[in-house]
C-alpha cells in the first residue's frame, strides 16, 4: 500500500511543510526539535538564508532531520563529478550541522531542485529525487521502510567506485600542491594524507563546532544559529594542522621536511589555491575517507578474494588467535594481507578491537573502576597500560601491542598504516575510547 496519495504525484518537489507531512504518513512521528533549534541562518555564496530543521523518529527511535534549503540551486553532478567530488558546500553545511547536533541518523536535505537522502556518519546520499513523481514511486517507499524500523541497504556502500574517485582527487592535488611548493608529488600526496588524518581525527572527537578548524563556523545570532563556511583563514587553519600532526601521530611513513613545507605553504596565502583545497576536502563526503574505502587504494582484488575465501572456509575466533597473560601480549594477532588482502585485516582488526574492549570492560567490574593489579617489575607494562594495570590508552595498545601485520613490502607500508590508522580512529569513535596520540603507528609492522 503507497502511504502517499496519489494525488500529490507532480513534476515538482514538494515543499518543506508537505514533505514534513508526507513524513509522517510514512511512520516517522515528529520529534523533539534539534539542538540548535528549528531555524538555522545559511550563510552561503548564494546568499543568507533562514532554513527550517524539523527532527523525527521512527517507529525503533532512530532519529531523521529534514532541512529546508529551498532557495540554494545545486550545482550539476557532472560539474563536482568533473572535480572528482560529491559534496556541494551548501550540503556539507547541512551534513555537519547533522552530524553535530541532530542527534539523527538520517539526513534529509530539500534544496530547490533536488531533494537527497544521506545516511550519517558516513554521509552517503542513498538517493536523490528531482521530480515529485521520483519522491512519490521511489524516495517513500525506502522512507516508509526506514520509519517501520527496516534498515534500507540499498546495496551498501559502493566503496570500490569512491576509492576510485578520492583517487582521482588525490592524484588532482599532488600535482597541483607539489607544483606550488616545489615538492615531487609523492611529497605533496604525504601532506594530503596528513590533513586528512588531522580532519578524521577532529570528526572523530566531539567538540562545540561542527568540523572545528575546517572552515564550517557555528555563531548564533540572537537565538537563532548562523552556520558559514570561513574562506579567509585556509592558509593559516592548514598550515596549523600541519605543523601539530607530530603532536597528534607519530610515524615514519609520511616522511617529509615539514619546516620548508610550511614556509612554501605560507607564500601560498595569497592565492586561491589552498582555500580551494580546503573547501574541496570538505566536499567529499565522510565515506571516501572510512578506512573500508580507503583499503581499496592499496589492495588488490586477487588478495581480496583470497581474503574472501578464507572467512567462507572459516576462521577461529579472536581470543584463539591472540595470547593475553592480563595486559601482556604473549602473541599478537598476525594479518597476512599480503595474502588475504587489507579488507579482511580490518574484519580482523575489528574483531580485535570488540575482543579488547570486552576484557576492559571486564575489568572495569560494575562499577566501572578498575582494580588496582600489583606492577610486576620484571616485566614492564604494556604499551597503553599504566603502571596500575589499568588499559587506559586502547588505540596505541591495539597498534603498538595486540596486531601485527605481515606480508607487505616496502612500498605498501605507508598505504596500509594509513588504512589502519583510520580504522583504529574510527574503532575508538564507536567504542568511547579516548582519542589522543597515536604513536604506535609503524609497531604494526615489527615481527610477532
Amino acid at each position: 500500500m503507497n502511504p502517499i496519495p496519489e494525488s500529490s504525484l507532480a513534476d515538482r518537489l514538494p515543499g518543506f511543510e508537505q514533505l514534513a507531512g508526507r513524513l509522517d504518513a510514512c511512520h516517522w512521528r515528529p520529534a523533539a526539535a534539534p539542538s540548535f533549534g528549528e531555524q538555522v541562518w545559511f550563510q552561503t555564496f548564494q546568499g543568507r538564508h533562514l532554513a527550517p530543521c524539523r527532527r523525527f523518529e521512527n517507529e525503533a527511535g532512530r532519529g531523521l532531520l529534514l532541512i529546508g534549503l529551498a532557495p540554494i540551486h545545486q550545482p550539476p553532478r557532472d560539474e563536482l563529478f568533473a572535480r572528482f567530488l560529491n559534496l556541494s558546500m551548501e550540503s556539507r553545511m547541512a551534513l555537519s550541522l547533522a552530524r553535530w547536533g541532530g542527534d539523527a541518523e538520517w539526513l534529509l536535505l530539500l534544496t530547490a531542485d533536488r531533494l537527497e537522502l544521506f545516511s550519517l556518519p558516513d554521509e552517503s546520499c542513498r538517493f536523490s529525487a528531482s521530480t515529485g513523481v521520483e519522491v512519490v514511486e521511489q524516495l517513500a517507499p525506502m522512507l516508509a521502510s526506514l520509519g517501520r524500523g527496516r534498515d534500507w541497504v540499498g546495496g551498501g556502500l559502493p566503496h570500490q567506485p569512491e576509492a576510485e574517485s578520492l583517487n582521482g582527487w588525490l592524484r588532482y592535488w599532488a600535482l597541483q600542491l607539489g607544483a606550488s611548493i616545489e615538492e615531487p608529488p609523492a611529497a605533496a600526496e604525504h601532506i594530503l594524507w596528513k590533513w586528512i588524518l588531522m580532519l578524521e581525527r577532529a570528526r572523530r572527537i566531539r567538540t562545540d563546532q561542527p568540523d572545528e578548524g575546517w572552515g564550517i563556523v557555528c555563531g548564533r545570532d540572537g537565538e537563532t544559529l548562523t552556520i558559514a563556511y570561513d574562506a579567509v583563514g585556509a592558509t593559516q587553519d592548514l598550515t596549523r594542522h600541519l605543523a601539530s600532526f607530530e603532536l597528534n601521530f607519530q610515524t615514519g611513513l609520511l616522511a617529509g621536511d615539514v619546516g620548508q613545507q610550511l614556509r612554501r605553504l605560507q607564500r601560498l596565502d595569497e592565492t586561491a589555491l589552498i582555500d580551494r583545497l580546503r573547501a574541496e576536502l570538505l566536499m567529499n563526503s565522510q565515506n571516501r575517507f572510512e578506512p573500508e574505502t580507503v583499503a581499496w587504494l592499496f589492495t588488490d582484488l586477487d588478495r581480496e578474494q583470497e581474503g574472501w575465501r578464507r572467512e567462507v572456509r572459516g576462521i577461529e575466533p579472536i581470543r584463539k588467535r591472540i595470547g593475553l597473560d592480563g595486559w601482556s601480549v604473549e602473541h599478537p594477532l598476525v594479518c597476512d594481507i599480503g595474502h588475504f588482502g587489507l579488507t579482511a585485516a580490518l574484519r580482523d582488526m575489528e574483531a580485535l578491537a570488540l575482543y579488547i574492549h570486552e576484557c576492559r570492560e571486564l575489568a572495569q567490574g560494575e562499577t566501572g573502576a578498575l582494580p588496582l593489579v600489583q606492577p610486576d617489575l620484571f616485566r614492564p607494562a604494556p604499551r597503553g597500560v599504566n603502571s596500575r594495570g589499568e588499559l587506559t590508552d586502547p588505540i596505541n595498545y591495539l597498534l603498538g601491542c595486540a596486531l601485527r601485520v605481515e606480508g607487505v613490502p616496502a612500498d605498501e607500508r605507508m598505504g596500509v598504516g594509513l588504512v589502519l590508522t583510520l580504522k583504529a580512529l574510527s574503532i575508538a569513535s564507536r567504542l568511547g575510547w579516548p582519542i589522543e596520540r597515536v604513536d604506535s603507528i609503524d609497531c604494526i609492522f615489527d615481527k610477532a
